[in-house]
């Protein structure tokens, strides 16, 4: 019996070692995240109003991160589809 509740406190020790060290992991690759969040331009929602030199006005100063995604045909052209 006692070599049962042994086991089963080693085996509770390994498993919560093991948990910290991924919630240590899971902490990092977060506070990573925010950092590369930090340093991408910042872009406006699509269909929002332009200031007067014909670029995006800050509306309300809510920006959007957005992707620049190549055309299709720039796509397809380079990878051969």
């Amino acid at each position: 019996m006692q070599a049962d509740v042994a086991s089963a406190q080693e085996k509770y020790h390994q498993q919560l070692k093991h948990n910290q060290t991924l919630q240590g992991r899971l902490e990092r690759m977060g506070l990573e995240a925010k950092a590369v969040l930090t340093e991408l331009p910042r872009y406006q929602t699509p269909g929002a109003l332009h200031d007067s030199c014909g670029g995006p006005a800050d509306v309300g100063g809510r920006l959007r991160l957005v992707p620049e995604v190549p055309e299709r045909s720039t796509l397809a052209s380079s990878h051969g589809w």
